[in-house]
């Protein structure tokens, strides 16, 4: 249970300092580019599609979203071949070593991590349990810290490792968090151990972070996908938080505020390699699992090994 107050010791889920995933080497290729629907491209594609409704609410109209993957390039010629096998080309013998080296490297760090973002009410929760469900054995949620209070039935270590504010910011100043953020005075934010720990059980990673979060990720070396689930418009989100009944007309007012400011940053070019609309269910959960098709497959092949 969090509390107030110098008694508050170190917890030792953050007492040993991690050091930094591995960056890629130079010379590498990103795997994951985001192109636009336009754009005609020889390897496979995810495509995210946004179903048009007949509705009368505003809808949040976004691009067309292509995911590609691409490896570093290692079409050698006959000649540069040669040059490998006849020790003539330090430069191609340099070039097939650092693909090694990021082929290493990248096994050692395991399965990419997922970030989910989006506002409040967007299905998040609901979708990631569905996938927890369906492929219990591929992915990992990854449980934040927070300094606030359990609410009623939440589980320490389950749905959040609840520490104090004391605990918290020595693990912050230890650089032992990938990112945190305060809302409404109490602390939140992902360890390094967090993600580490699904990582090291060859799991693929999910963590939901509102933008801010998503701002500091991109500054880590993690090299995670970034997917964004929007409501089909404001009215929506707005309908869906009144019927869960649990919050204030304050509380509703500032996760509105905050969902029309995300959906505004969403649009920046980027940001995210994939925006899905959850306006069905159904639809929003097929379209999540083929953006991440390629990445269960690797874990699902390398489980087999």
């Amino acid at each position: 249970m969090p509390h107030s107050g110098s008694n508050c010791e170190l917890n030792p889920r953050l007492a040993t300092p991690l050091s930094p995933a591995p960056s890629s080497p130079p010379g590498t290729t990103p795997i994951i580019t985001t192109w636009y629907h336009h754009h005609h491209h020889h390897h496979h594609h995810y495509h995210h599609y946004h179903r048009h409704h007949h509705r009368h609410h505003h809808h949040y109209h976004h691009h067309h979203v292509t995911l590609a993957t691409r490896a570093p390039s290692l079409a050698l010629s006959e000649e540069e071949s040669a040059g490998i096998n006849n020790n003539n080309s330090s430069g191609v013998k340099q070039m097939f070593r650092l693909f090694s080296l990021w082929r290493l490297l990248q096994g050692m760090m395991g399965p990419r991590p997922v970030v989910l973002s989006g506002p409040s009410g967007a299905g998040k929760s609901t979708l990631v349990k569905r996938l927890m469900q369906e492929y219990a054995d591929v992915f990992g949620f990854s449980v934040s810290h927070t300094t606030r209070n359990p609410r009623a039935g939440e589980v320490d270590g389950k749905d959040y490792h609840f520490v104090c504010r004391e605990e918290m910011e020595k693990g912050i100043l230890a650089d032992e968090f990938i990112e945190h953020a305060e809302f409404s005075g109490n602390l939140y934010g992902t360890s390094k151990k967090a993600v580490e720990v699904i990582r090291d059980h060859n799991q693929i990673c999910i963590l939901d972070l509102d933008i801010q979060g998503v701002r500091s990720m991109k500054r880590t070396t993690l090299n995670p996908l970034y997917l964004s689930i929007h409501p089909p418009s404001i009215e929506a989100l707005e309908e869906r938080l009144r019927g869960r009944k649990t919050e204030s007309e304050e509380s509703i007012q500032k996760r509105l505020a905050a969902a029309r400011a995300d959906l505004e940053i969403s649009k920046e070019p980027g940001i995210f390699d994939a925006v899905i609309i959850n306006d069905d269910l159904d639809e929003a959960y097929n379209k999540l699992k083929d953006v991440l098709s390629e990445e269960i497959q690797k874990v699902q092949a390398s489980k087999k090994n």
